[in-house]
Order: C-alpha cells, then structure tokens, then sequence
C-alpha cells in the first residue's frame, strides 16, 4: 500500500508531522508497540504504530527513531496514550527529521485497529490470493483476540498447506503451540538447541534420522535469542513452492510481533511483582499488606513459592526477565518476575518437595540456553523456598546468596541450589572482591611469580597435591611425576609461600587461596 493512499483518507484525519507523502514510499505491514527496542521483530517496510507508552524523554526518542530507521521501516505512526500532554513530543519530532524517518500524528479519536485493518484491506487487495490466511491471522492476532488461539491458527494453516506437523518451541525447546505434542522432548531440546545457533534462514535443514525439519526463528536483528521462539514445521523447504515458503517466512514474522505483544501485556504483571518484592525487602513489612499484594500478583497466602535471583552480565533488564521467566515456565503454572535494576527476582508456584527436582529441571533449562546468550553470561541463585510472603525475604536473601556462589564459577550459564550453601564456598562468595584479591596475592602471589617467569607449573601442583589430601603417591600419579620429583616441587612451594604444607591450617588457606581464582 502507497503511504500517501493512507494519508489521504479523509475519515483518518492522519497528519504527516515530518517528510512528504512520497508515492514511492510504501507500507508493506503493520507492526503496533511500545517496546523500546522493537526491531528484532520488524523485518522492513512496516507502518509503526505506538502509544508512546515507552517515552519519557529526548534520550528515549533518538533510542526508539534509531531502531526504527536501522530496521528500515516506512513510517511510523504516534498516538498520545503512553504520556499526559495530547501532543506528540518536539523531541520525537526532531529525532524523526534527523533520521529521515516519515513521522504522523494519530488523533486521539482513531484507534491502532482501524488504521491497521485499512492497511491490510489494501494489501490483500492487492497480494496475491495466497496471503488473504495470513492476513486474517494478522487481524485476529493484532486487532483484538491476541490470545494463544491465534498462534494455534498459523500452525495449522502452514501444516494444512503441507500436510505436515507445525509447532512453535521456546528456546529451552518448550512446546508452545503447534499440532499434538510436537517432535518427541529430546528432539524438541535439539532442534531448539541448532535454532539458537542458525541464521536467519528456511534454508537450513535440521535432521533427525530420516526426518527433516525446516526451523525458523521469529526475531530479527537479536544478537540474543535466549528468550526467542522458533517455528518448526516438518518438512523439507527445498520441495517447497514459492506460495509455501513466502506464507512460511510470514508466518514466523506473525509469531515474533504476537510474542512480542504478549511480552507487553506482561509488563504490569512484572510491575506488580516488583512493588511485592521492594515491599518484603523493607525493614518491617506490614503482613497484611504482603499477603494482599501475593494475591494481586497470582498467588495465593501460605502457597508454597520457590524464588530465584538472577543477574545476567551484558543483557537488559527486560531480556533478563524473559530469560529467567522461559526458565520459570515449564515448572508452574503461575509465575512472576520482579526486574529490581541489573538484578530479576523470580517467583514461581511449586510443591516444595519437588525442590530437587526443580533445581536439576532450571539447570537443565539453563544448558540449553547457553548456545542463544550471545554476549551474556547469566547467574541464577535459588532458594530452598518460602511458604508465606512472612518469610518471604528470607527466601529472597537466600537465593541472593545462592546466585553469588553461581557467579565465582565457570560458564555462560550458572544455576546453584541454595542447598550447596553449607560448604566454604558460601563463605567465599560473601567476601568482598578486594579482600579476596588480596588474600589470593598474599598466599599464592609469589607460586604465581615464579611460574610467569619459570614456565613451571607450581599452582597446579599444589592444585593437585591438596585435591587429593596431601597423598604423594596419588598425587604423583595424577602429575604424572616421580614421587621425589613431586617432593621436590613441594619444598619449593613451601620456601615460596612461607607455609607448611604438613600442617593442615596451612593447607587449608592455600587450598581457599586457590579457589578464590
């Protein structure tokens, strides 16, 4: 559709605030949000639709224009519903001209649906008969129902056209929606596992014996797609005709802009949950008011809850959230995640004596993720569990301890159970970092030195001399050394360290000395 055939309807009123209503501009789709940073899920040419939910100053602005002009989008479209001034900002308008990017007002008075389904009328009068399915899944997607039926309806249409199964899996390889169950679990976690990893492609062929699956991630432009979903049809794209693979691509590019619209109407869910959380960290919370604010959020007083916290180096707070909700997903029905800053505190429903399993469940889940967290490394602690908002706090400071022990260990993705805080490794992860260093460079400083200047491998001695109880004749077997080379070593250890490797306190603080590395 040209966009100056849009700004010309008159019923409209729509008012072109920055460019010129150029007919070589055209709008290819429609694509509403207030997400700050949509263009993961644009793929070109749409009309951007928003409510200014996400503004609150010229620094938003130039952020939103940005991704918006990168992702190469026809216009976009501003209404006034995310700010208190019936004025589109001078700010967004300045950011717009500077981008290039056609920019037009919205009356108050016209709705996103009615602007969207004049959009879609025109494309589908002039597509070709094989879109008309598609764009009624638009319509019912975005211009009303938006619920899981929607996404049920695109797998079936694809598996229709082929005759075939067609699902959507999360990331962790969760069954989102499709026809049946989908692939078998294993086969659901390895598909899952090469999505993660493939480009953006139908291209790509993933085998499984002798099936072939064509997988399709829904988001663009994601450098992380640890909170993606993916499209899995059962089939081999190259047997497939134009009119399948241009419905297929489409299809994805639906299933990415409903889960990202799902992600929107989830955000006052988070914000609940984080006004319950900031409230049980306070001094003297009131019980009362805890309990109240447990039911607004979906729980119910004395459920058994189990908590995590979770940081995640290199990831917003938003995808930090959507990581750690895809892992809460699979294990309850009722979920809520609080983003506190660099910092999401999950909480899930759960039979408390399932935690065992729970743990192993959400460190599975985490494996997973691994090959998606492009950039990020993703730290997650997690309580033993909490039986009322009361003792709530407690179950909170537990899997805050839980997620230090997980950040002084190796790995893209750490989950540590608040079970394994009774060893010295607790103790270690409540030391601040300075003390630590300067503790580590005390006692192994000089066993550092040496091996620099010496091409020796004394830390790894001693490494291997205290993992197996100060036993020559094992140790010696693991170095793959003479027991008086060994004992040589040894002495040498000890004229550098000043310590006594025949006392156990000695060994004791080297021992934590290395593992504070």
């Amino acid at each position: 559709m040209r966009l100056d055939t849009l700004l010309k309807m008159p019923d409209l009123q729509l008012r072109l605030l920055v460019g010129t209503d150029d007919p070589a501009r055209t709008v290819r789709w429609v694509y509403t949000t207030d997400l700050r940073d949509p263009r993961r899920y644009l793929s070109g040419g749409e009309l951007v639709l928003t409510g200014l939910a996400w503004w609150h100053g010229p620094k938003d602005s130039e952020a939103f224009v940005t991704a918006l002009a990168e992702a190469g989008v026809t216009a976009l479209g501003a209404g006034y519903a995310g700010i208190e001034s019936a004025a589109v900002p001078e700010d967004l308008i300045a950011a717009c001209r500077q981008h290039g990017l056609p920019l037009i007002e919205v009356p108050v008075d016209v709705s996103f649906a009615t602007i969207t389904e004049r959009v879609l009328n025109a494309v589908a009068a002039a597509s070709a008969p094989r879109a008309d399915a598609l764009l009624r899944l638009h319509r019912s997607l975005y211009a009303g129902s938006g619920d899981a039926a929607g996404v049920v309806a695109i797998c079936d249409t694809i598996a229709g056209k082929l005759d075939t199964g067609c699902w959507v899996l999360s990331s962790t390889g969760r069954f989102v929606a499709g026809s049946g169950g989908g692939p078998p679990p294993g086969e659901r976690r390895r598909l899952a596992r090469r999505a993660l990893v493939t480009e953006q492609t139908i291209d790509r062929l993933r085998h499984s014996g002798s099936a072939s699956y064509a997988v399709l991630p829904t988001t663009r432009r994601s450098p992380c797609r640890a909170a993606a979903w993916f499209l899995v049809v059962a089939s081999d794209p190259t047997d497939w005709s134009d009119e399948i693979r241009e419905l297929t691509v489409e299809a994805a590019s639906l299933l990415g802009m409903h889960q990202a619209r799902q992600g929107e109407t989830t955000q006052l869910r988070a914000e609940f949950a984080e006004r319950l959380v900031r409230l049980t960290l306070t001094d003297d919370p009131n019980p009362s008011e805890l309990n109240s604010r447990l039911e607004v959020v979906g729980f119910a007083v004395d459920e058994p809850l189990i908590v995590l916290s979770a940081t995640a180096a290199g990831a917003t707070p938003d995808l930090l959230r959507n990581v750690l909700t895809e892992l809460l997903e699979p294990l309850s029905i009722r979920v809520a995640v609080a983003s506190l800053g660099g910092e999401a505190v999950g909480l899930a429903a759960t039979d408390l004596d399932r935690a065992a399993d729970v743990v192993r469940a959400l460190q599975e889940a985490a494996a997973a993720l691994e090959p998606g967290l492009s950039g990020v490394r993703l730290t997650v602690g997690v309580s033993a569990g909490a039986t009322s908002g009361t003792v709530l706090r407690g179950a909170i400071e537990e899997a805050r301890h839980a997620r230090r022990l997980a950040e002084h260990r190796a790995g893209t993705c750490t989950v540590v159970s608040s079970e394994e805080l009774a060893s010295h490794t607790m103790l270690l992860a409540a030391v601040s970092e300075e003390l630590r260093r300067s503790f580590r460079v005390r006692l192994i400083g000089p066993l550092l030195e040496y091996d620099a200047r010496h091409h020796s491998d004394l830390v790894h001695t001693l490494t291997v001399f205290l993992e197996h109880s100060g036993s020559w004749n094992r140790s010696a077997a693991r170095l793959h050394l003479h027991v008086n080379t060994l004992r040589y070593r040894i002495a040498r250890i000890e004229q550098l360290t000043g310590r006594d490797l025949s006392s156990f306190s000695d060994q004791v603080d080297l021992y934590l000395a290395l593992r504070l590395g």
